[in-house]
């Protein structure tokens, strides 16, 4: 480790000490602890290295600096009355190695920036509540799905889409669509159950958050949030298995490609089967992604993920005379051939730039597609005698979007008021068709055959074949929006501050 020292003058009589802590490889050292050995007085660095101690009384003090899987180093420094002492490090571990060290420290999210926010705005300032499923919660409860995660989010609703074959969530009275749920912070759609078992994180954003991200609803923002690559080799290969003959194993590798590249690969495929008869699941997702470092200030993140879901819709037991029997919960009253089949795909690049320890400039491109091909019996409402319609439905939905966003961070002062600044602009456009289909009896409706509830699981799938549709029509329903917003975070103290902006 090496530092610099600069005394430097200050307009202040009281002694202070500031500087920047760097990796190895120049990148901002974040949450290294810095204190003044045997005196109470100590921090943290910041999101960009920087720390800074004030009102300190004049003499010879040891600066020590330390953090979680960081040899702890000790300095002599010299505080002068009236005047700033500037001193700079630089650690000997590089950023991965010191990313990796944060995770494992565990630190406070009160005290991080969450990237749901935009502005870099630290969770304890955010006026929203804020609620992070860091990768160890993701990990410990073998999570599957984004259902999963979102149980531990208190005000947050889980509701079941159609044959429980998507997710659904419900917050302060609002339903939380495809516009509220992002990936990487870019709109994604959850109609295929999207993959979590590989997240690095959760963020859950409650309230409105209309001013940073437009058409959502005043709920909650969800934000997914992938892994990167590292420019250190490793990975991991795990396998989960389950009851109802589940099995999923997982691959996650990364590494450098060469000094200014590195990339990473995760790949996971489900099969299960289903407390209920004849009910599968059957899942592929694939995740690669490659980091670019375009100068000591600039990189680029260029990533893609695809999954492949396909549920057997599932309605349950349905009811008799409006009142749940008991048939046994394993019976299964759809058709055999049931199926809800999706495929998504998304493409995401993302442009961090640093003018200065102040000012950043993030840029994000991306794109989804998302498609779902449908034909399933109805859930059964059977009369007082046991027999239900099974009345069937075909649909099919193309949806595709593109998203486009540039985010400008800054701090300033005016005076003794700090000011955090974030200035940007959004663009969406979206493209969906749904098509209309008839059956071959030249109907729009079409009864599979009556079943009796009551008589028995023998009687329940005596038909086997699928009935051939064709298309009639479809609905195209195009969507743009754009925005443009500024925010302006004015701390007059420590403990007083203001968040205002507009859109």
């Amino acid at each position: 480790m090496c530092f610099i020292y600069n005394p430097v003058n200050a307009q202040a009589q009281i002694g202070t000490i500031t500087g920047i802590v760097k990796t190895i490889d120049g990148k901002p050292a974040a949450y290294v602890s810095i204190s003044l050995v045997k005196t109470n007085r100590g921090t943290t660095t910041n999101e960009n290295g920087y720390y800074e101690l004030r009102n300190i009384k004049a003499g010879s003090y040891a600066l020590k600096i330390s953090s979680v899987g960081l040899q702890t180093e000790e300095y002599p420094v010299t505080i002068n009355s009236g005047k700033t002492s500037k001193m700079d490090f630089r650690l000997k571990e590089n950023a991965s190695k010191l990313s990796e060290v944060q995770i494992s420290s565990r630190k406070s999210i009160n005290q991080k920036t969450v990237s749901v926010g935009k502005s870099g705005i630290i969770a304890r300032d955010l006026p929203q509540s804020v609620q992070i499923l860091d990768s160890t919660v993701i990990r410990d409860q073998q999570v599957n799905r984004l259902a999963d995660v979102m149980k531990n989010v208190n005000g947050v609703a889980f509701g079941e889409n159609r044959g429980s074959t998507n997710d659904a969530f419900f917050a302060r009275g609002y339903s939380l669509g495809g516009n509220n749920v992002l990936k990487n912070g870019a709109r994604s759609s959850i109609g295929g159950s999207p993959e979590t078992s590989t997240l690095e994180s959760v963020e859950v954003l409650k309230g409105s958050a209309a001013l940073l991200y437009g058409g959502v609803t005043g709920g909650a923002v969800v934000n997914l949030v992938t892994k990167k690559p590292k420019f250190n080799f490793g990975g991991e290969v795990s396998m989960r298995a389950g009851s109802y003959d589940l099995y999923k194993p997982i691959v996650d590798v990364y590494g450098p490609i060469a000094k200014n590249i590195a990339f990473r690969a995760i790949a996971t495929k489900e099969n299960a089967n289903s407390f209920r008869d004849n009910v599968k699941t059957n899942r592929f997702y694939v995740n690669p992604s490659l980091l670019f470092k375009l100068g000591q200030n600039t990189e680029l993140i260029v990533q893609g993920d695809y999954l492949k879901s396909n549920y057997t819709p599932d309605f349950g037991i349905g009811t008799v005379n409006n009142k749940i029997v008991d048939i046994g919960r394993n019976k299964f009253l759809n058709t055999l051939w049931a199926y809800n089949n999706t495929n998504t795909t998304t493409a995401q690049a993302t442009v961090n730039h640093r003018f200065s320890d102040n000012w950043k400039l993030n840029v994000l491109v991306a794109y989804q597609g998302y498609t779902r091909n449908y034909f399933s019996a109805e859930r059964p409402a059977a009369n007082a005698a046991g027999i239900a319609a099974r009345n069937l439905t075909r649909s099919k939905t193309e949806e595709y979007t593109y998203n486009e966003q540039i985010n400008l961070t800054g701090a300033a002062k005016t005076g003794s008021i700090k000011h955090s600044f974030l200035i940007g602009g959004d663009a969406d456009q979206a493209r969906t068709t749904s098509y209309g289909f008839k059956y071959d009896n030249n109907a729009t409706t079409y009864n599979y055959g009556n079943i009796n509830l009551l008589a028995g699981a023998d009687t329940y799938n005596t038909r086997t074949d699928i009935p051939a549709t064709r298309i009639i029509s479809n609905t195209f329903a195009p969507v743009f929006r754009m925005g443009g917003f500024a925010q302006d975070l004015i701390s007059f103290t420590d403990k007083l501050k203001l968040l205002a902006g507009i859109r």
